[in-house]
């Protein structure tokens, strides 16, 4: 016998069992151009047939009209969103990355897969995401999907205090990937004699353990803010797995159902995303200052000042505040203003007292970022 459909009350489930239900059949119609899609990028292990499917679904089900993605790497979800962007009406896509992977190895594959105008929908940025004008780039849309993957606490500098603002009072949803649900994903509950978590990039490189909060497993970074951004406006981050097993897994007919729909490969019940929204909580809300690149306001302020007067204003800062681990094997005091941020930034990011190897990567990816500029005066 057939599943009894209204018995599945499909409007009461949880948004990522609901979009799984709803879109099954419009993912299968599409099915030979994801699976396609996902040989040609070629990176199943950052991003596996399943979760294509379930964030396509996503897309499908929430009908935004613009869909950022903050982080494209190779490609994975920026192919996944414009393949969506392509079956909604009026939807396009703009990425964010400062890789060029996907223009100089990843389009040529794609292109030969798609029709001519496929791409149209999709605008590819390589661009320093903390930098975007979050209030331009979203002017006009009605709704809008977030889709976080790039990691890092700058860029949840730039996404909670900025980009948060200018889609708060709009219907949006933000994504974030590489978050497990400790509840139903099979994650280790020991340290494996590892260290605790000291932040993604040990936790990467299997130098410590991954940050456990709750039923949150993840290596990244941006866990904690976005936790503590959430807690302040009332809300929760919502597991995609945990509302699968309640709405699907726990559902037999449900689950049955969409594992006789779906194609082979495309169906998991585990797909490691969480995500939240605005629109749950009640106003007034509660956004963080901007604690990264100074906005023109406070660079035209700034630009006011007599050189001497900022230097004492961030010796006093820098008094007041508590000291890093390790800062007095850089004592701040000693060097000008660029100087005083380097040695800081040697001692945050050290493990042990002593700056690492990776350590000195960090710096030198802020360098190369143009994190710096603003001290050199």
């Amino acid at each position: 016998m057939e599943p009894d459909i209204a018995a599945t009350q499909t409007s009461e489930m949880r948004l990522a069992a609901r979009c799984l239900y709803n879109q099954r059949h419009r993912v299968t119609v599409n099915a030979d151009r994801l699976r396609a899609l996902c040989r040609a990028v070629g990176l199943e292990n950052d991003l596996s047939l399943p979760q294509w499917c379930h964030l396509y679904a996503l897309a499908l089900e929430f009908q935004p009209d613009l869909i950022v993605e903050l982080g494209r790497g190779y490609g994975n979800s920026t192919c996944v969103f414009t393949q969506a962007a392509n079956d909604l009406p009026g939807c396009r896509v703009i990425s964010f990355c400062l890789s060029d992977d996907w223009e100089k190895r990843i389009w040529p594959r794609v292109r030969r897969l798609v029709p001519d105008d496929w791409a149209a929908r999709l605008e590819a940025r390589t661009e320093d995401i903390t930098r975007v004008d979050f209030q331009a780039l979203t002017e006009g849309a009605q709704r809008v999907l977030v889709f976080w993957d790039a990691h890092g606490i700058e860029i949840a500098d730039a996404v909670l205090a900025r980009f948060m603002p200018a889609i708060a009072g709009r219907p949006h949803v933000v994504a974030m990937h590489d978050v497990s649900d400790a509840r139903h994903a099979a994650v280790p509950q020991g340290y494996k004699e590892l260290a605790f978590w000291r932040g993604q990039h040990q936790a990467w490189e299997g130098e410590t353990a991954r940050l456990r909060i709750g039923w949150i497993d993840t290596a990244v970074d941006q866990v904690i803010p976005v936790l503590d951004f959430l807690a302040r406006n009332g809300l929760e981050l919502h597991s995609a797995d945990h509302d699968v097993d309640m709405d699907i897994v726990q559902n037999e007919k449900v689950l049955r159902e969409l594992e006789d729909t779906y194609p082979e490969g495309f169906f998991a019940t585990v797909n490691h995303w969480v995500y939240f929204s605005l629109n749950e909580a009640s106003t007034p809300y509660h956004f963080p200052a901007y604690g990264g690149v100074p906005d023109t306001g406070e660079a035209v302020a700034r630009a006011e000042m007599t050189t001497e007067a900022v230097a004492q204003a961030e010796m006093t800062t820098e008094a007041t505040a508590a000291p890093a681990p390790g800062a007095a094997l850089f004592p701040p005091t000693k060097y000008t203003t660029l100087g005083r941020a380097l040695c800081r930034d040697l001692a945050m990011y050290n493990l042990f007292g002593r700056p690492s190897p990776l350590t000195w990567l960090r710096v030198l990816a802020k360098t190369m970022l143009g994190r710096y500029r603003r001290h050199c005066r």
